[in-house]
Protein backbone atom coordinates (compact mmCIF):
# COMPACT_ATOMS: atom_id res chain seq x y z
CA UNK A 1 0.00 0.00 0.00
CA UNK A 2 1.42 3.09 -1.00
CA UNK A 3 2.30 6.22 1.52
CA UNK A 4 -0.54 8.41 0.46
CA UNK A 5 -3.28 6.05 0.29
CA UNK A 6 -2.14 4.18 3.91
CA UNK A 7 -2.53 8.03 5.11
CA UNK A 8 -5.75 8.34 3.36
CA UNK A 9 -7.06 5.13 5.30
CA UNK A 10 -6.16 6.19 8.40
CA UNK A 11 -7.38 9.96 7.65
CA UNK A 12 -10.89 8.17 6.69
CA UNK A 13 -10.96 6.06 9.80
CA UNK A 14 -10.65 9.44 11.97
CA UNK A 15 -12.91 11.78 10.13
CA UNK A 16 -16.43 11.73 10.78
CA UNK A 17 -18.72 10.17 7.89
CA UNK A 18 -20.82 13.41 7.36
CA UNK A 19 -17.29 15.41 6.40
CA UNK A 20 -16.22 12.49 4.22
CA UNK A 21 -19.34 13.01 1.97
CA UNK A 22 -18.04 16.74 1.84
CA UNK A 23 -14.55 16.00 0.97
CA UNK A 24 -15.57 13.58 -1.88
CA UNK A 25 -17.68 16.35 -3.34
CA UNK A 26 -15.18 18.91 -3.29
CA UNK A 27 -12.91 16.32 -4.50
CA UNK A 28 -14.90 15.78 -7.51
CA UNK A 29 -14.01 19.00 -8.50
CA UNK A 30 -9.75 18.24 -8.45
CA UNK A 31 -10.27 15.05 -10.15
CA UNK A 32 -11.46 14.75 -13.75
CA UNK A 33 -14.69 13.46 -14.08
CA UNK A 34 -13.57 10.41 -16.37
CA UNK A 35 -11.35 8.69 -14.08
CA UNK A 36 -12.46 7.22 -10.75
CA UNK A 37 -11.82 9.09 -8.01
CA UNK A 38 -9.72 6.67 -5.17
CA UNK A 39 -9.12 7.70 -1.49
CA UNK A 40 -5.29 8.88 -2.93
CA UNK A 41 -7.46 11.69 -5.14
CA UNK A 42 -9.35 12.34 -2.88
CA UNK A 43 -7.33 13.18 0.03
CA UNK A 44 -4.73 14.91 -2.14
CA UNK A 45 -7.80 17.22 -3.16
CA UNK A 46 -8.74 17.39 0.81
CA UNK A 47 -5.02 18.33 0.92
CA UNK A 48 -5.34 21.28 -1.93
CA UNK A 49 -8.18 22.75 -0.41
CA UNK A 50 -6.08 22.97 2.92
CA UNK A 51 -3.73 24.84 1.35
CA UNK A 52 -6.60 27.33 -0.48
CA UNK A 53 -7.94 27.61 2.91
CA UNK A 54 -4.54 28.60 4.29
CA UNK A 55 -3.92 30.76 1.30
CA UNK A 56 -7.12 32.76 1.80
CA UNK A 57 -7.20 32.51 5.89
CA UNK A 58 -9.80 30.26 6.07
CA UNK A 59 -7.81 27.67 7.90
CA UNK A 60 -9.67 28.91 11.45
CA UNK A 61 -13.72 28.52 10.33
CA UNK A 62 -15.83 27.10 13.44
CA UNK A 63 -17.48 24.50 12.19
CA UNK A 64 -20.86 26.90 12.70
CA UNK A 65 -19.41 29.11 10.04
CA UNK A 66 -18.63 26.24 7.85
CA UNK A 67 -22.18 25.00 7.94
CA UNK A 68 -23.61 28.71 7.42
CA UNK A 69 -21.23 29.07 4.41
CA UNK A 70 -22.27 25.60 2.82
CA UNK A 71 -25.99 26.66 3.78
CA UNK A 72 -25.24 29.73 1.85
CA UNK A 73 -24.18 27.74 -1.01
CA UNK A 74 -27.00 25.35 -1.62
CA UNK A 75 -29.02 28.46 -1.28
CA UNK A 76 -27.37 30.15 -4.23
CA UNK A 77 -27.59 27.30 -6.21
CA UNK A 78 -31.61 26.94 -6.19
Amino acid sequence: MSELRAEAVNLMQVIPEEYLANIIQYAKRFVKPEKEITSEKALQAFYNLREEAKLNSLQNMSLDEINSEINAAREEKL
